[in-house]
Parts: C-alpha cells; structure tokens; sequence
C-alpha cells in the first residue's frame, strides 16, 4: 500500500507540542479519508470514508516493521506514517525557503559563501565582492553554487543524509 497526503496545510501558529494540520488520505491513489492534529500533544486523527478499509490500513500500518529511533525501536503505525509524510513536508517546504532565499541573493549579485571553521548552518553574503576579495579576508571558504543547491545546503546542515526504508 503506498499511503500519500494531499491538500496537506500546515498551522505553524496552532502547533504547540505536536504539528498542526489537516490533509486528505490517500491509499494507492484513492481518497481514503481526512487527518488532522491539532498541535496540542494529542495523537494524529484519521477519519476514514469506509471504515473496514480503514482498518485494513491500520492493520497494514501495524505489521509492517519497527522504525529505529534514537529511543531504540518503534512500532509502526498509521499515525507514524502520517506524521512522518507530515514532517517530511515541512523539512522541504523549510529548505525550499532557505533555498530560495540563496538564490535571490544571489542574483541580486551578492557572493554567498561559508567560512571553513564556522558552525555548520552559518553562511555570509557580501554584495559587490568577488571571489578573490573574499579568499583573502577570509582564507578558505566554500561558495554557493545556485546550480548544485542541495550541495551547498548539505554543507551547512541543512540536509541531513536520511536512511529512508
């Protein structure tokens, strides 16, 4: 079964414990049902359209195998699943907004590099440099190459390498 959300619509506002959203379910491309959470700590919220079906689903969900975590294995569930998609989503659409943010800095012809030796995350932008300029202020650095992104992103931390099952 390949279970998929749509209409997916985070509330970064009402998430206080847990991620705050509602989406539609979807298994093997068919609307299956509607979840939510309400960011208050509470579990994931899976109203299902057939509930023999849903069920079957949650039964599926139930066997397949633990995930390791670094609080040892997990049993897999409906709402792990579900909330994995979920944060999954918001990592993109937060590395889609840092991703873009380079690039516009970039083509405003700003240089956009970091410093070897600087905590991972951490990168300058200086307008009107050239390469040259910032090498001898600041030795060696590696610069944004708005090309190869997600390399650059990697570099600071941004993307983790994920051992995804």
């Amino acid at each position: 079964m390949k279970i998929t959300l749509k209409k997916l619509r985070h509330s970064e506002a009402m998430s206080e414990e847990t991620n705050a959203f509602t989406a539609d379910v979807y298994v093997d491309g068919k609307k299956a049902g509607y979840a939510k959470n309400r960011g208050h700590g509470d579990p994931i919220q899976v109203d299902w359209t057939d509930y023999e079906f849903g069920r079957t689903v949650e039964a599926w969900a139930k066997a397949l195998p633990p995930i390791e975590s670094e609080w040892g294995p997990v049993k897999n569930d409906i709402e792990i699943i579900i909330g994995d998609i979920v944060e999954k989503d918001r990592h993109t659409k937060a590395l889609n907004r840092v991703r873009n943010s380079l690039l516009r800095r970039y083509n405003k012809g700003e240089l956009i590099y970091r410093v070897k030796g600087e905590s991972p995350g951490a990168y300058t932008h200086w307008r009107g440099a050239t390469e040259e300029r910032v090498k001898a202020r600041h030795g060696e650095v590696e610069f944004y190459d708005p090309q190869d992104p997600d390399k650059f992103l990697k570099a600071l931390g941004h993307i983790k390498d994920e051992v995804v099952a």
